[in-house]
C-alpha cells in the first residue's frame, strides 16, 4: 500500500503518506511490545499476577509480590531469570524492552489513557490524563477529588491568534462522564468513546 502510494502522482502527499508511515511504525512497535508481553505472560503465574492495563507502549500488571520473578513458579523461575536481561532494562536503555517505572499500591482507571497510580503510605504517585492540564492532574490527586460528587472541571484556557492577540476563555465541562483523550489519530477519532462508569 505504501509503495503504491509513493508511485502515484504527488497529490495531498502530506495527509496520505503520513498515515501510511505512521501505521507502519505503529504496527511494528506493537509487534515488538507483544513479543515482550508474551515473554512475561508465559512465565507469570496467573494466580499471582495479571495484566491490568495496556497502552501503545506500556503495560500495568497487578502482582502479589513486588519482585516480578517472585510471581513466577519456582520450577520455571531459573528460565525466566536467564532470559530476563534480554527483555528488561538492565543497564543501557535500548528501544523495545521493558523498563520498570514504579511499583504502586493503588490504581484508579478513569477512562482510556486516563489513570492515577499512587501509594497510601508515601507521597509517590503518577497521574496520566492525556489532554488535561498538569496542574489539574496534580490537584486531582492531592485533593483526592471524588469524580462522582464533583464531576465538573472548570478551568481557564489561553489562545493566541495569528495576529498575536491572546484570548482567555473560561471552560466548564463534565470531564469524567464524557472524557475522550486528546490524542493523535491516523484515520479518525470515532473509535475512541467515553468510558461509561
Amino acid at each position: 500500500m505504501y509503495l503504491v502510494q509513493k508511485k502515484k502522482k504527488i497529490q495531498e502527499s502530506f495527509s496520505t503518506l503520513l498515515g501510511h508511515v505512521g501505521c507502519y511504525i505503529l504496527f511494528h512497535s506493537k509487534i515488538i511490545l507483544l513479543k515482550r508481553l508474551n515473554f512475561v505472560i508465559q512465565f507469570l503465574n496467573p494466580t499471582l499476577a495479571q495484566l491490568l492495563y495496556m497502552d501503545t507502549d506500556s503495560a500495568h500488571f497487578l502482582v502479589k509480590h513486588k519482585q516480578l520473578k517472585d510471581n513466577v513458579d519456582a520450577d520455571i523461575r531459573f528460565i525466566f531469570e536467564a532470559l530476563f536481561k534480554k527483555h528488561f532494562e538492565t543497564g543501557n536503555k535500548i528501544s523495545g524492552i521493558w523498563v520498570e517505572e514504579g511499583f504502586y499500591e493503588c490504581a484508579e482507571y478513569i477512562a482510556e489513557k486516563c489513570y492515577r497510580l499512587y501509594n497510601i503510605e508515601n507521597t509517590k504517585y503518577l497521574t496520566h490524563m492525556k489532554g488535561l492540564n498538569a496542574n489539574f492532574q496534580k490537584e486531582y490527586h492531592e485533593k483526592n477529588i471524588d469524580r462522582k460528587h464533583t464531576p465538573y472541571l472548570a478551568f481557564n484556557q489561553f489562545f493566541k491568534s495569528s495576529d498575536f492577540v491572546i484570548f482567555k476563555t473560561h471552560m466548564s465541562k463534565n470531564i469524567f462522564n464524557n472524557y475522550v483523550p486528546n490524542k493523535r489519530y491516523f484515520v479518525s477519532p470515532t473509535g475512541s468513546m467515553p468510558l461509561r462508569m
